[in-house]
Order: C-alpha cells, then sequence, then structure tokens
C-alpha cells in the first residue's frame, strides 16, 4: 500500500502521531460508508475499536 507525504509528514506532525498504519489498512479494506467526490476521490470512514473514534481515508485517484 502506497502512502501520500501528507500522511508520511503528519506521523510526524502533532496532527496524527498516534495513527497506527494496520487502522489505515482497517479503514481501506473495510471501511462503515463511503462516498465517492466529485473530483474521483474516494473517503472512506470506519471506526477503531481500540479508541472508539472513526476515520476518515481519502483516496486519491490512481495517476494514468
Amino acid at each position: 500500500m502506497k502512502f501520500t507525504e501528507k500522511l508520511k509528514i503528519g506521523k510526524k506532525n502533532s496532527n496524527y502521531p498516534n495513527i497506527k498504519l494496520e487502522w489505515i489498512e482497517h479503514v481501506f479494506n473495510s471501511p462503515d460508508n463511503e462516498e465517492i467526490l466529485e473530483d474521483g476521490r474516494i473517503r472512506r470512514y470506519a471506526r477503531i475499536n481500540e479508541t472508539g473514534k472513526k476515520i476518515r481515508l481519502t483516496i486519491l485517484q490512481k495517476q494514468k
């Protein structure tokens, strides 16, 4: 699975320090909800049982 630079940098930043990569994979593979944005990106949401919080994952369009 490839990650954007924003996520890689964000994990070092205070915005995302505790997000585990397995949580991101869970949201990607087993979302509770999904929406397709006008620009083609896909947003997936899933609750993480460990934290009781939801994570929103935005999937970018595949480059041609």
